[in-house]
C-alpha cells in the first residue's frame, strides 16, 4: 500500500530506483511488488520508459468509494422500511468486478430463512439483487461483464491442498499471496475436519477431492511414505500432483515410474521431490556441477528440524510426539538426533530399537532421548550448506558455496506452491524438479521474467 500511494503522489510515471529511495527498499523487494500490482491493473508500467504510474484499478477504486461514501447512510432507512412492511430480509449492493458485493442488510424477525453476510461477493446471475443491478444495462454491458468473469474465472488455477500439518499451513499461506491460483479446499482425514474448520471458515474442508469440483492441481502436503498410495488417486482423475517425496535410491526411481505411467494414461503430470532437499538443492547441486563438471560436492544439513524424519518417528509404535534434528558432520556427513516423548506403557529401549531399524533411519548415525514435553524444545527452522570444488575444464580449484537459513516447513509449502504453477506448463508424465526450465516456476510474463533476471 505504500509503494500504491507512493507513485500515486507522483504527478510522472516513477522509476524502481526513485522507489527505492523513498521507501528505503531494496530495489529487488520493489520490482516483486510491482509486478503483482500491475498485474492486478493498479499501477501501469511505461515499457518504453520502463516506470510506472497510477493504473486504471486504482482510479475506478477511488471514484467507486467517492460514490458510495453515503450510500449505506441514506439506504439504511429504506431498508428498514421495507423489511418491516414486507416482513423478509432486505440487501444493498453494488457491481464489481462483474459480481455484486453486499454493502449492508436488515433482516426480518424470522427465525427460519436464507441469509447472506455483508462485504461477500456472488455471481450476478445467481441472486435477485444481481439481476436487478444489471436489468438496466445495455447488452454490451452485461456481455462485457459476462466476458470479464469468464476471463478471470479461466486465469487463475484452482488448488486443492491435500494434508494440513505444517507443510500445508505453509502451502496455504504461500497459496494465499499467489495472483495466479486460489484455494478450492482442503482435503483432510474425517476425524480433524472439524476441528481445522473452527479456524478456517471460509475455506471448504472435505474428506473427498470430488466434493470441491473442478481441480487443477492437488498439493500432496503429506508424509512421503503416503505418496505412492494416494498421488495415483488424484492422477487417475486427470488431476495434477506434487509433493515433496524425500525417500531416495531404488524407491525413488520405482515411483517415478508408477506415476509416470498413470500420469500418461490419465492426461496429467505429477511433479515428484518438489521439497528444499530434494528439490531446491538438486537445482544448486545441477548448476554446480554446470561450473565445475568434475569435483566433489559436499552437503551439510542443520543443525536444524528434519521434517521427513520427524514425521518418520512420530509413527514409530509407543511414540507419543517427537522431533527429529538433523546435524553436520564433516565431509557432509550428518547425525539424526531425536526427541521423544513416550505413550504410557511403552519401553524406551524397546521404542528405540524400532526407530533405528526403521528404513528413515537405518542409514545413519543416530541418537534418541527421551523428553517430557516436545514443544518446549520445538524449533521449525533449519539451514544448509553446499560446497563444491572442482574443474572448469582443464582449470583445477574451482571453489563454490550456497548458504541457506529457512523455516522449513515456510520453504516447502512456497516450493510446493511455486511447482504446482509449473505443472501446468508440462506434458503428460512425472517429473522431478530437475526435469522442468526454472522460469516455469515463476509467475509472470516471460518477458519480463527474462528482462529482469537476465
Amino acid at each position: 500500500m505504500q509503494l500504491k500511494y507512493s507513485i500515486t503522489k507522483k504527478k510522472e510515471s516513477v522509476s524502481i530506483s526513485e522507489l527505492s529511495k523513498i521507501l528505503n527498499m531494496y530495489p529487488s523487494s520493489i520490482h516483486r511488488i510491482l509486478d503483482t500490482l500491475n498485474y492486478l491493473g493498479y499501477i501501469e508500467k511505461k515499457l518504453d520508459l520502463d516506470k510506472y504510474q497510477i493504473g486504471m484499478k486504482a482510479i475506478e477504486l477511488g471514484m467507486a468509494k467517492l460514490n458510495q461514501v453515503d450510500l449505506i447512510k441514506d439506504a439504511t432507512p429504506y431498508l428498514e422500511g421495507l423489511s418491516k412492511e414486507f416482513n423478509e430480509n432486505v440487501y444493498l449492493g453494488i457491481l464489481f468486478e462483474g459480481e455484486v458485493m453486499y454493502q449492508a442488510k436488515k433482516e426480518a424477525p424470522r427465525k427460519i430463512g436464507l441469509t447472506t453476510h455483508v462485504g461477500i461477493r456472488a455471481p450476478v446471475h445467481c441472486t435477485a439483487l444481481g439481476k436487478v443491478l444489471i436489468a438496466d444495462l445495455s447488452k454490451e454491458e452485461r456481455e462485457k461483464i459476462k466476458g470479464s468473469k469468464i476471463k478471470m474465472e479461466k486465469s487463475r488455477f484452482k488448488i486443492a491442498l491435500v494434508g494440513f500439518g505444517h507443510v500445508g499451513k505453509k502451502a496455504l499461506d504461500a497459496l494465499q499471496e499467489s495472483p495466479d491460483m486460489e484455494v478450492s479446499g482442503i482435503v483432510e482425514l474425517p476425524q480433524v475436519i472439524e476441528d481445522i474448520k473452527k479456524e478456517f471458515i471460509n475455506i471448504p474442508i472435505v474428506d473427498d477431492v470430488k466434493k470441491l469440483g473442478k481441480i487443477d492441481v492437488a498439493v500432496l502436503a503429506i508424509g512421503s511414505r503416503l505418496v505412492p498410495k494416494i498421488a495415483p488417486t488424484y492422477l487417475q482423475k486427470g488431476i495434477n500432483t506434487v509433493d515433496a517425496y524425500d525417500i531416495r535410491g531404488d524407491s525413488w526411481f520405482k515411483l517415478n515410474e508408477d506415476l509416470d505411467k498413470v500420469a500418461k494414461k490419465y492426461n496429467a503430470v505429477s511433479v515428484i521431490s518438489a521439497g528444499w532437499c530434494p528439490g531446491n538443492c538438486s537445482i544448486i547441486k545441477a548448476l554446480f556441477e554446470m561450473i565445475a563438471p568434475k569435483g566433489l560436492t559436499y552437503k551439510y544439513v542443520g543443525p536444524g528440524m528434519s521434517m521427513g524424519h520427524t514425521v518418520a518417528v512420530k509413527s514409530i509404535e509407543g511414540v507419543d510426539d517427537a522431533i527429529s534434528l538433523t546435524i553436520p558432520k564433516s565431509m557432509g556427513l550428518k547425525m539424526l538426533v531425536n526427541y521423544i516423548k513416550l505413550k504410557k506403557g511403552y519401553d524406551f529401549e524397546n521404542v528405540v530399537k524400532a526407530i533405528k531399524k526403521d528404513s528413515y533411519f537405518i542409514d545413519d548415525e543416530l541418537q534418541v532421548f527421551s523428553v517430557n514435553n516436545i514443544k518446549n524444545i520445538t524449533d521449525m527452522g533449519q539451514s544448509i550448506k553446499i560446497e563444491r570444488k572442482g574443474v572448469s575444464g582443464k582449470t583445477h580449484n574451482q571453489r563454490m558455496e550456497y548458504i541457506m537459513s529457512f523455516n522449513n516447513p515456510a520453504a516447502t509449502g512456497q516450493i510446493l506452491v511455486s511447482t504446482a504453477r509449473a505443472s501446468l506448463k508440462q506434458k503428460p508424465g512425472c517429473y522431478s524438479i530437475l526435469d522442468i526450465p526454472p522460469i516455469d516456476f515463476l509467475y509472470g510474463n516471460k518477458q519480463e521474467l527474462l528482462s529482469r533476471l537476465i
